[in-house]
């Protein structure tokens, strides 16, 4: 499939991960090429971050598009939980590269070897400083209005790349004045940004993978529908927990007993239809209890 098919795709998530695709290959060829250039340890070391988003924004990008495949008989829920799997293999590969960064860094220091910093290593700092800013933005904005974990995942990882340049900007500003241990020391700190985001997106995303229950407010939102409803008296129990990113519903609804049979069906269809209307729902199970 070329470029041109990808981006002729209307669906804003998958296209947003062929820009998150192409700008971090950009971005890995732009520092790796300044980097060498240079001779800034933290702007190389950088650039195999960008490598390893660069592999991370193919996966995320076929994790959208099987997500967005509708239930079939393997999978009669759906493939919701693509994305928090693609999301958490995100959080493996930034935390490996963290350690790895670290691990470079520190056998620089180590042994004394520090490398003297041309100006040029101003101009990666900038481009990335510009660009992942900009990737912030358009991701959480994307990733919001889908519910799209990995989308959400990507844009955290733009967002600390961001502190990661102001972070390299000010070691390469110290190297350029003769402490050029300021570049290799802004490498290590590139890497515990790195790191600790990584666990953060890991912890985010267990909990859809382990099919935890939503928070309080998004279960007062289900139970305030579902008495929106005329005819529902009560709600009596509510269970819901995570398919994915998105939940799985069972309610329990009180209606009077002296309904007929259509009616209280109808009612119950008018629950159901009403919750999976709820962009945080999926899938919702009511049952009728009469009183």
């Amino acid at each position: 499939m070329s470029i041109k098919l990808l981006l002729e795709n209307d669906d804003p998530a998958q296209k947003a991960t062929i820009f998150l695709l192409v700008a971090n290959i950009f971005l890995f060829f732009v520092k790796i090429s300044i980097g060498l250039l240079s001779g800034s340890i933290a702007i190389l070391s950088d650039s195999f971050n960008s490598l390893t988003d660069s592999i991370v924004s193919v996966v995320i990008y076929f994790s959208v598009r099987l997500s967005k495949k509708k239930a079939d008989s393997d999978h009669p829920f759906g493939h919701h939980r693509a994305e928090p799997i693609a999301a958490f293999m995100v959080a493996i590969f930034t935390i490996i590269v963290g350690f790895e960064i670290f691990k470079f860094a520190a056998e620089k220091i180590l042994a004394n070897q520090f490398n003297p910093i041309g100006p040029i290593a101003l101009l990666a700092v900038a481009i990335t400083f510009i660009i992942k800013l900009f990737l912030y933005f358009y991701l959480t904005k994307i990733g919001k209005k889908n519910n799209s974990p990995a989308l959400l995942a990507s844009a955290t990882d733009a967002r600390n790349d961001v502190l990661i340049s102001i972070t390299i900007f000010l070691g390469i500003i110290g190297a350029l004045f003769g402490f050029l241990i300021l570049d290799t020391l802004a490498a290590i700190v590139v890497s515990f940004y790195i790191v600790r985001s990584g666990f953060g997106i890991a912890k985010e995303n267990v909990t859809y993978l382990m099919g935890e229950a939503p928070h309080k407010e998004i279960a007062d939102k289900i139970i305030q529908v579902a008495m929106s409803i005329e005819g529902v008296i009560s709600i009596h129990d509510l269970k819901a927990h995570y398919i994915g990113n998105t939940l799985q519903v069972e309610i329990h609804i009180e209606l009077d007993r002296s309904l007929t049979l259509k009616k209280a069906h109808d009612l119950g269809e008018k629950v159901k239809q009403a919750v999976q209307e709820l962009e945080e729902v999926s899938t919702c199970f009511v049952h009728i209890d009469p009183i």
